[in-house]
């Protein structure tokens, strides 16, 4: 007794020590993280720039002269601010015009400096810094409308020249929510502009912080802005970190405040765990020691029955694992292929525990048609593949069997294929869009089996395929965007709008149905992008290019698209029905003994997923619903092993199972001993 309790105060000790490190570095941690958020806001911000500025022959216009290019450009920062859920306006100012231009409208340059002037930036000041700045900076007070923004300036450039600057406003308390939401209560975020630093840290509220050394604070700041590091340091019980968050904008440092009381709170937990372990320890070994002494040793037969079980549960453990290896890698696969992967890093882990390396470079579909059967995608086709297109093959999966002589394959390069058809003396190859990014594999995959469909039925339009469904992009474009903004009630005469001019065109059947698909896709997208799960069956592609009438797509796309579209408006107003789990074990209690009963009846009897049904499920029982239908099987026939002389084929079929083996198997697993020893053991 008394050794386990040394033990367990030793190591609880030394873990004392080591969590209170985790937990000052897991408070980097977080903070990091956030800091990592707002990196990505700024950095999309100078991409938004860059892509203004970058077509061929841009030049600054003046909007008296040209005033198509006014509206595309303010049609442009529009289509930004809509799709940037933080962004609240942007405004663009080319050098010697006229006229600023934003997501609304445009505004003479002298209106542009009074309405976005505030008490620290005046009209004449944010003028000077508008029109003098060379490097993107950072506005922590800038006044719009009577509301207080957050401002990033981005010098625009074109033809090594700059020509004038773009200038991005975010809500404050939008930005806070958003970047620093996950945080805890106890943490506290300050924007500082290192252009006034004094100043920028005399706005803000430290009293909590009464003995802080504002000059020390102060020298350290101005050196974190020379070298780009980060610095903590402690005052008056409370953690201080700063750090520079982007080289987007030079001048803005982030600093930190956090409670040690909230720091350490999971210390005192330990603390309490340590004293219930204490006497739960001595409890044990009193409780031990009467069992030793009233006993005097354990059996060893039955020591040896338990080692024996363990051992074959291992083994079938084991067994199960590497047959169900290749069935995972189909899911993740499959998932790819519909665009319902929503967390990519999780899902490259996911990869290389199976084996899977997706790590190439550029990454699409090839549709490969064979002039012969059981075609193999060797090292000779392999190696010409390589030649024609100056660029390695890293990887290659086999996804799809369509048909004896029709695969699909995932493949990986280290460069660029541009090419959309190879044709080679034992089969000819179809390319989808190759992209650096997994989740435009959907994408890829549309391409490349529209380009094999249309090459069969009309090969003369497979080269002008993009030219011929640019109008029905615009239509999934604008799709998109009424979804994001929540305008719901537009879409299904959308809908039905494309649908009648689908139907009223001369287009191949191939080609339509991939316009069809494309749409459905987009609701699928939305779906798949959302922050809460939404419980849908996603589309599966390779039945739908199987569809073989315009009726019968017509009537899929609208069906489909109607069921998604209700569920996003029915999850925005946190409308969905849950069953109840009574009514569905009651279901399974009335049916278990059929044969047929399987996961998706009962999802079909219900009106869910199935894959939201067994999660809903497990959820709320902790136990699948093929456990809970197998226990009620192998208790049911407990019962008949007992009372009846029936053999155990016939035992077995009643209670549901086709096979005898099957029920042997589920038998042992759920009561350790074959159906024939528990009947001789407890048959009455």
């Amino acid at each position: 007794m008394i050794p386990v309790s040394c033990i367990i105060a030793t190591l609880f000790s030394v873990g004392y020590d080591i969590f209170s490190k985790e937990l000052f570095s897991k408070e980097i941690t977080n903070i990091e993280l956030s800091m990592s958020h707002l990196n990505n806001e700024l950095d999309e911000c100078l991409l938004i720039a860059h892509h203004l500025t970058n077509k061929d022959e841009f030049k600054p216009f003046n909007l008296n002269e040209t005033p198509s290019e006014g509206s595309r450009l303010i049609n442009t920062l529009f289509n930004y601010i809509i799709s940037n859920k933080l962004l609240n306006e942007a405004a663009v100012y080319f050098y010697n015009t006229d006229y600023v231009y934003t997501s609304k409208s445009s505004l003479s340059v002298e209106n542009f400096y009074e309405q976005y002037s505030s008490s620290t930036y005046s009209p004449n000041a944010l003028k000077e810094l508008v029109e003098t700045s060379t490097d993107s900076i950072f506005f922590n007070d800038l006044k719009y409308n009577d509301t207080n923004y957050f401002a990033l300036l981005v010098p625009l450039s074109a033809y090594y020249e700059q020509i004038g600057c773009s200038i991005f406003l975010f809500d404050q308390n939008l930005l806070y929510d958003s970047i620093f939401a996950s945080q805890e209560d106890n943490r506290q975020f300050y924007f500082v502009n290192t252009l006034d630093l004094e100043n920028s840290l005399d706005s803000f509220d430290l009293s909590h912080m009464p003995t802080l050394n504002y000059e020390s604070l102060i020298r350290s700041l101005s050196t974190l802005t020379k070298t780009g590091d980060s610095f903590s340091t402690h005052s008056d019980q409370y953690l201080i970190y700063a750090s520079k968050p982007s080289l987007s904008a030079d001048n803005l440092l982030i600093l930190s405040t956090a409670s040690h009381k909230k720091v350490f709170a999971p210390l005192h937990t330990l603390n309490l765990i340590m004293l219930v372990s204490l006497v739960g320890a001595i409890l044990f070994s009193l409780l031990c020691s009467y069992y030793i002494v009233k006993r005097n040793f354990a059996p060893l037969r039955e020591m040896n029955y338990s080692l024996t079980m363990l051992k074959q549960d291992y083994s079938k453990l084991e067994r199960e694992v590497t047959q169900s290896i290749p069935m995972r890698q189909y899911f993740l696969l499959n998932q790819l292929i519909n665009g319902n992967i929503n967390n990519i890093p999780d899902f490259i882990e996911n990869c290389h525990s199976l084996n899977m390396d997706l790590t190439s470079p550029y990454h699409g579909i090839i549709v490969v048609k064979a002039q012969i059967n059981h075609f193999a995608f060797d090292k000779t086709i392999i190696d010409t593949l390589q030649s024609m297109q100056q660029t390695s093959l890293k990887q290659s999966y086999l996804i799809q069997h369509i048909y004896p002589n029709i695969d699909i394959y995932l493949v990986g390069t280290e460069g660029n294929i541009k090419l959309s058809t190879i044709v080679l003396p034992q089969a000819t190859l179809y390319f989808g869009s190759f992209s650096r990014r997994l989740s435009n594999i959907s994408k890829s995959y549309i391409n490349a089996r529209a380009l094999s469909e249309l090459a069969t039925s009309t090969p003369e339009l497979a080269d002008s395929i993009q030219v011929l469904f640019q109008d029905y992009k615009a239509i999934a474009l604008q799709l998109t965007t009424f979804l994001q903004v929540g305008d719901y009630q537009k879409i299904p005469e959308l809908l039905l709008q494309t649908i009648q001019s689908l139907e009223a065109t001369t287009l191949p059947f191939s080609l339509q149905k991939v316009i069809c698909i494309e749409i459905m896709m987009a609701f699928n997208n939305y779906i798949s992008k959302q922050k809460y799960s939404i419980p849908y069956d996603k589309l599966d592609l390779v039945s739908l290019f199987k569809v073989e009438s315009f009726e019968e797509l017509k009537e899929i796309v609208l069906e489909v698209s109607s069921e998604m579209l209700n569920l996003i408006i029915d999850f925005r107003n946190d409308r969905i029905l849950e069953p109840s789990i009574t009514l569905i074990k009651d279901f399974i209690k009335e049916h278990y003994e059929d044969p047929n009963l399987s996961t998706e009846q009962i999802a079909l009897e219900f009106s869910i997923p199935t894959s939201y049904l067994e999660d809903y499920f497990y959820k709320h029982t902790s136990q699948s619903l093929l456990d809970y239908m197998y226990h009620l099987r192998i208790e049911k026939s407990k019962e008949l092993l007992k009372t009846t002389p029936y053999t155990l084929k016939i035992i077995a079929n009643q209670v549901g199972f086709v096979h005898i083996s099957s029920f042997i198997s589920y038998f042992k697993e759920y009561e350790h001993c074959t159906p024939g020893h528990y009947r001789s053991k407890y048959h009455i």
